[in-house]
């Protein structure tokens, strides 16, 4: 938090100078407090390849990650006094619009934004910044307390049952100074009243967490119970034997007289001698099945802590069983313990997988084992003794390593793009909802399939693998945006090189469109608020194309118009011999050219005849002169269509 305070304290001083000095606004960037990852195999917020780095986009917009269900703190760098800041959120919800920072409590949905204005009191600095949230699934914290969440000092062991889902590492906070990493702990006693807060703080982690070290990826959660711990009249169990037990020691265990009848029950022992309210016990020369050992008693009477007491008892039994994860996967980390004996030096290996030991190996009850890989099988063994009680032993736990299997494909998606997902085994593949989309091939026993999206929507793309992995299945969340439907474009296909032409188009969708002429071609200006209309300059070389695209929310729709060709060079048909004074029949007609307008028509000499009907058409009519000189005289009929040079016709009088 100190750091924290230094750097928000020098970016202020920094930013103020700047600002003073420089009399203009600061460069704002929008900060999120503990970055979150998504794991590896976790296609939910699969981030995009960027050359030269920086997150990745949406739409344009760049994408920040965050968990389902939880609260996140966000800053503006720098905060600067005299600034108000205004917070949009969707998706989530900010405890307050205004201020810096916010913090935002994210729902259950996919994804969400944020945008937040900066401005200052003048008006004259103002800066907006917008950002997409992509929301990864959060496991849930909870746990279940037996027999009471109000019990005896030293009496009664409370039983903690997880309940979580979606979780893969597991840390308990008894509240006393104590704690587990196992995803269900051994019965937990509490010695002295008093209340205790017990928190188990759930992720879904690949690797690290606990004692692991720092998860890098991943959301949490986190569940609390308050335990009562009382002191009352009830049962307390006495042993006459305080130090550590071998196999088949026997010891005896006594409850105060007077509250018969006496119902003794022993796990990992038997009871050879029974005087009502004191028993015998011989230890078994094998552990239970459920470790610690314990003497139970409940009697005919009880005052405020009731009538049923329980002993834990230390036996160093050989081949106790190993607790921790099995199977595991490769790249991952687990937790691996036996009973903490009093007085018990244990020593710890561990072969196969590419298995190592983070921390100390000796003199410790549980270990944290990271598992490098190959995959295959592994085996962990512990030798134990115990100085004091003389007796040893040593046990093994096999664990199968796994490699994990991964599933994978783009996600946003569009409709009518197919786009491919794949898996590193084959595999079964479900796609939910059944509708919205079309697969090329089969979806049964393959290492990949085809997906065309036809409906725009969020689906769940479900693996399962037909091989042994250590996840049953990969679960890929796709999101799929709707594709712009562009109608045709507007505009002529038949033109002059060199001259300018306006094209325009329309689509379903409102966003910014891009327009692109064949190399031949060169946009002059753009027009309207999404720049729906263009002028283009043909140059001389046809044929012609033109292209626009639009792209909205990362999916893009093209249309094109071609061919766009040049006009063809005319030919001039019609009277070849002609009277003076006289309008010939047929006309003269330009053949080839343009559609419609553009022709420019003239006589050589302007004095042989008048155009008296259609410049500017493909065809005219000429009022030939009647002050020709006598006799055969030549005239030439011109006409210029585009930039061209005159196509010229030849007239006798």
């Amino acid at each position: 938090m100190k750091k924290i305070i230094i750097i928000l304290t020098t970016l202020i001083i920094s930013a103020n100078v700047f600002s003073q000095v420089n009399n203009c606004c600061p460069q704002f960037s929008l900060r999120q407090m503990n970055n979150i990852m998504p794991c590896q195999g976790d296609s939910t917020c699969q981030k995009d390849t960027h050359p030269g780095g920086g997150n990745p986009t949406y739409g344009g917009i760049e994408i920040i990650t965050a968990c389902k269900n939880s609260a996140q703190t966000y800053y503006v760098f720098p905060n600067l006094p005299g600034f108000t800041y205004s917070w949009t959120v969707t998706g989530g919800t900010p405890t307050s619009f205004t201020g810096n920072p916010a913090i935002i409590t994210w729902g259950n949905g996919t994804n969400g934004t944020i945008q937040v204005i900066i401005s200052d009191s003048s008006g004259n600095c103002r800066d907006t910044i917008t950002r997409k949230v992509c929301l990864l699934n959060s496991p849930v914290a909870a746990f279940t307390v037996a027999p009471s969440t109000t019990v005896c000092a030293g009496q009664t062991p409370i039983i903690f049952t997880n309940t979580s889902t979606g979780a893969t590492t597991w840390s308990w906070n008894f509240g006393d100074g104590t704690g587990s990493i196992l995803q269900n702990p051994p019965p937990h006693m509490y010695n002295t009243p008093g209340t205790y807060t017990v928190l188990l703080t759930v992720t879904n982690a690949v690797g690290g967490g606990a004692n692991g070290g720092e998860s890098r990826c991943g959301c949490s959660d986190t569940a609390s119970v308050v335990i009562t711990v009382i002191t009352g009249t009830g049962p307390s169990i006495i042993s006459s034997c305080k130090k550590m037990l071998c196999p088949k020691d026997t010891a005896t265990y006594c409850v105060t007289s007077g509250c018969a009848p006496f119902n003794w029950t022993v796990n990992g022992g038997t009871i050879i001698n029974n005087t009502g309210n004191c028993i015998t016990v011989q230890w078994n020369a094998t552990p239970p099945a459920i470790l610690p050992a314990s003497v139970s008693v409940t009697t005919g009477c009880g005052g405020v802590c009731g009538n049923a007491a329980t002993l834990n008892v230390p036996v160093l039994w050989n081949n106790m069983p190993i607790s921790g994860p099995n199977p595991v996967c490769v790249g991952t980390s687990g937790t691996y313990s036996l009973p903490v004996m009093p007085g018990t030096f244990y020593t710890w290996t561990v072969s196969g997988a590419g298995g190592t030991i983070v921390g100390p190996n000796q003199n410790t009850a549980s270990i944290n084992v990271q598992w490098n890989g190959p995959a295959g099988p592994a085996t962990i063994t512990c030798t134990y003794n115990n100085p004091y009680s003389g007796c040893s032993g040593s046990t093994t736990k096999p664990v199968n390593v796994l490699n994990r299997f991964l599933a994978s494909g783009p996600s946003p998606a569009c409709t009518g793009t197919p786009v491919i997902y794949t898996s590193n085994a084959n595999a079964n593949w479900v796609i939910s909802p059944g509708a919205g989309y079309t697969v090329g091939g089969s979806l049964l026993n393959v290492s990949g399939i085809s997906v065309n999206w036809t409906i725009a929507g969020t689906y769940t793309i479900t693996a399962t693998p037909l091989g042994t992995f250590c996840n049953p299945n990969a679960v890929i969340t796709v999101v799929v945006n709707p594709t712009p439907v562009l109608n045709n474009i507007v505009g002529p296909t038949s033109v002059c090189p060199g001259s300018f032409y306006t094209y325009s188009v329309t689509s379903n969708m409102t966003g910014p469109f891009v327009w692109t002429p064949s190399a031949n071609g060169t946009v002059i200006s753009q027009m309207g608020a999404n720049n729906d209309s263009v002028i283009v300059q043909w140059n001389l070389t046809g044929p012609h194309s033109l292209s626009v695209s639009q792209t909205v929310n990362g999916c893009t729709g093209t249309k094109t118009l071609s061919p766009i060709n040049n006009v063809a060079a005319v030919t001039i048909s019609g009277p070849t011999t002609v009277c003076r004074d006289q309008i010939p029949n047929p006309l003269y007609t330009a053949s080839g050219g343009l559609p419609a307008g553009s022709y420019t028509w003239s006589i050589t000499p302007a004095a042989a005849g008048t155009i008296t009907g259609g410049q500017g058409t493909n065809q005219i009519s000429i009022l030939w002169s009647g002050s020709v000189t006598p006799g055969n005289s030549s005239a030439t009929v011109s006409v210029v269509v585009c930039n061209y040079a005159p196509v010229n016709y030849p007239v006798t009088i």
